[in-house]
């Protein structure tokens, strides 16, 4: 079995305009989880969703994205990366550019579609993080910068696009943002030194990296199957539109406090006290959500 020296890079490291490049691809690919309640709550409000389309949506979406990671994580290369996140950056362009002309269940389609680019432009940034000396931390400065940049393209959206041009500007500004990500890719290294091999030589995980990734799997699927329905919640709680555009602000700017906690604590606390902790208080949130708060309780 060949196992990486501690504390070193597997491979050449990076440079830092690189390993900014990189993380701005994998800022892109993960950008719409942060926009969703927005983006596809206004497409429910303008009549073009229902309910059961605005989940259908969102969760085609995200299960493509992990699926084309974990696609592209066992069965491609790391080799002519600039040339992946380049095509990768402007197919996801052309999908979100053509979502505003959708409605209904070919929203669903369309979203489901945007999910493949996004789960490779995805991977070339976790094969990175995998790569470095200490993967947890950077994987928790890659959750605070992905966050930070949803809250600051949520807060914008909310506060001058959708109000204005509905949610189709805020699609178009999606589009755009992968047309600059297509630009940066440029930057990105050429390709990656392999991984370890395991004692099976495979560079998959064994059985416990197994069971961590499906409780992170199912706990995500929690968080999101609760945060996509942020606005349908509001509204049903008879709140002003606003409410929906300044929650998802709010929750986006504790996501980034979580987000610099973890890199901070990696490997200082118990992770599953920690995990059954937040289970518990998302048990309460799911209370709350369901006896219809006033607006403060429900920016809380």
């Amino acid at each position: 079995m060949t196992i990486a020296p501690v504390g070193e890079w597997i491979g050449p490291r990076p440079t830092r305009l690189q390993f900014s490049a990189v993380m701005f691809l994998g800022v892109t690919a993960i950008m719409i989880a942060g926009l969703q309640p927005l983006l596809l709550g206004t497409l429910a409000t303008e009549g073009r969703l229902t309910s059961n389309q605005l989940g259908q949506a969102a969760t085609a979406e995200l299960l493509a994205m992990g699926f084309a990671a974990f696609v592209s994580g066992a069965a491609m290369k790391p080799a002519q990366l600039k040339l992946i996140g380049i095509i990768a950056s402007l197919v996801l362009a052309a999908i979100d550019f053509a979502s505003p002309f959708v409605a209904g269940d070919m929203i669903t389609l369309v979203r489901g579609l945007a999910g493949l680019p996004s789960g490779v432009l995805m991977w070339i940034t976790i094969a990175l993080i995998a790569r470095t000396p200490t993967p947890e931390r950077w994987s928790g400065v890659y959750l605070t910068v992905q966050t930070l940049a949803q809250f600051v393209m949520a807060t914008v959206l909310s506060a001058t696009v959708v109000p204005r041009f509905g949610s189709d500007g805020g699609w178009f500004a999606l589009g755009g943002l992968c047309v600059v990500t297509a630009i940066v890719a440029l930057a990105v290294p050429g390709e990656y030194a392999p991984l370890p091999k395991t004692e099976d030589n495979s560079s998959l995980p064994g059985i416990r990296g197994w069971i961590a990734l499906i409780s992170a799997f199912l706990y995500s699927a929690f968080t999101i199957g609760v945060w996509v329905y942020a606005e349908p919640l509001s509204r049903q709680s008879g709140h002003d539109p606003g409410i929906t555009g300044a929650a998802v602000s709010i929750s986006l700017a504790c996501q980034v406090a979580g987000g610099t906690a973890a890199t901070l604590l990696a490997g200082r606390i118990n992770w599953l006290w920690t995990t059954l902790i937040a289970a518990v208080i998302n048990v309460g949130l799911l209370i709350g959500f369901y006896n219809l708060p006033d607006p403060q309780t429900f920016l809380i």
